[in-house]
């Protein structure tokens, strides 16, 4: 049982929430039998806790709510309850970081392995040497971040010609409805580079092989060493999904975010720092085709490596990753 940061956003869930339960249940703290019980406040439960969690454990999740209910069918005794204040990037321990003894990587490959159970496209080793094709898929939202002309980046994509002779196939896809999760594992599978800008969606790059890669879009005036713990900080654990970022720094390529103009759908109770971060975070951007084309070029020869290679590059040269 335990009060998870930011439930409903399915990126905070997983690094909050299902990697501390992993390592629990890895170290011997609990096991298969236990039932995961997030206490949401009397609010629902999201369908892809079920989907990231199920692997862990013989038993449906359910809210405090659902299991104290009176009209509850079944147990209602429980040989043990094991209160957790789960430590994440909101909640650091007094020592170390909130990363120690997690393994992003690793636990999304069993996500994967137990919703593919068929085991086709599910193998942990990355191809040996460059693919003869390679897949890029971007990231298209539908409320705010959108990447503006984005079926034009698409389309330019589309006829990029890699130096090393590899045909580059490049399609857009959405995170919006993952009710058929499984269906959403398989695709990711077939990806080799995931682009889109900060937000939840990059949670599923978790999901892909080991030897792929994800570029992170930050809006103009927005991204600072905290949100490096969403995504970059945690690839580089296990170093098998790599990480690049991409900042847009030209005003003349981000749009407003919608929200400025219902100011009363902010949280100004956060302060004013908190609201000016909100909408530098949720503005919309063209983006800058050549810049990304330079993005995938840098991308492309790190494909496939091994982790201690691209741990390597990284300590050698760290801007290699990120373009500003």
């Amino acid at each position: 049982m335990w009060w998870p940061w930011w439930a409903f956003n399915p990126s905070d869930f997983y690094l909050s929430s299902v990697l501390g339960m992993e390592r629990l249940q890895r170290e011997g703290i609990i096991d298969r039998e236990v039932q995961f019980v997030p206490v949401l406040d009397g609010l629902e439960r999201m369908p892809f806790h079920e989907g990231f969690l199920s692997p862990f454990s013989s038993h449906k999740v359910e809210t405090l709510d659902e299991v104290s209910a009176r009209t509850r069918l079944g147990k209602r005794c429980y040989e043990r309850i094991v209160l957790c204040e789960l430590h994440c990037f909101w909640n650091w321990p007094p020592d170390g970081s909130w990363l120690d003894g997690l393994q992003p990587t690793s636990v999304g490959r069993q996500i994967v392995r137990h919703h593919l159970s068929s085991g086709r496209n599910t193998s942990d080793e990355p191809t040996n040497g460059p693919r003869r094709s390679v897949k890029v898929a971007l990231i298209e939202r539908k409320g705010h971040r959108k990447i503006l002309n984005l079926n034009e980046v698409a389309q330019r994509c589309r006829g990029l010609a890699p130096a090393d002779g590899r045909a580059l196939t490049c399609t857009i896809i959405s995170f919006d409805d993952i009710s058929d999760f499984p269906a959403l594992l398989r695709e990711l599978q077939t990806i080799d580079i995931l682009v889109g800008m900060h937000g939840a969606g990059l949670i599923n790059a978790f999901f892909m092989r080991p030897g792929t890669a994800f570029i992170e879009i930050f809006p103009c005036g927005f991204g600072n060493e905290h949100h490096r713990h969403y995504y970059w900080h945690p690839s580089h654990v296990e170093a098998q999904i790599y990480a690049f970022q991409l900042f847009i720094n030209d005003p003349a390529s981000c749009r407003p975010s919608a929200l400025a103009a219902h100011p009363e759908e902010l949280n100004h109770g956060q302060g004013p720092a908190f609201v000016e971060q909100t909408l530098a975070r949720d503005q919309d951007v063209i983006l800058d085709f050549e810049v990304l084309a330079d993005m995938l070029s840098r991308v492309l020869p790190v494909l496939n490596g091994t982790s201690d290679a691209f741990r390597a590059l990284l300590q050698l040269d760290p801007e290699y990753f990120v373009i500003r």
